[in-house]
């Protein structure tokens, strides 16, 4: 597809040339990402990915590191301030 301003675009679910199986995540190391669009056409020069697995991902780390940071401002239950401070600096506040 052709967008003014962007000129070609690819849209796709999970990788440009190969099936919806395919996985290559959003911290894939680059020589994978270089695999995924070997062969893509060279007019293309914006993909847009649309793979549940990504969005998953960004939502898991988003709840891992919110989780993290309640704990290390003592907002878990039964972690009182003074725990939390020592747990992140190493001593009492």
């Amino acid at each position: 597809m052709t967008i003014e301003g962007m000129g070609e675009v690819l849209f796709c679910h999970a990788t440009p040339l190969r099936d919806d199986e395919e996985v290559v995540l959003v911290d894939s190391r680059l020589d994978r990402w270089r695999e995924v669009f070997d062969g893509l056409d060279p007019a293309v020069r914006t993909v847009v990915r649309g793979a549940p697995s990504d969005a998953l991902e960004s939502e898991e780390r988003r709840a891992l590191l919110a989780s993290r940071a309640r704990q290390a401002r003592g907002r878990e239950i039964g972690v009182p301030h003074a725990e939390a401070f020592r747990r992140v600096f190493g001593e009492e506040p």
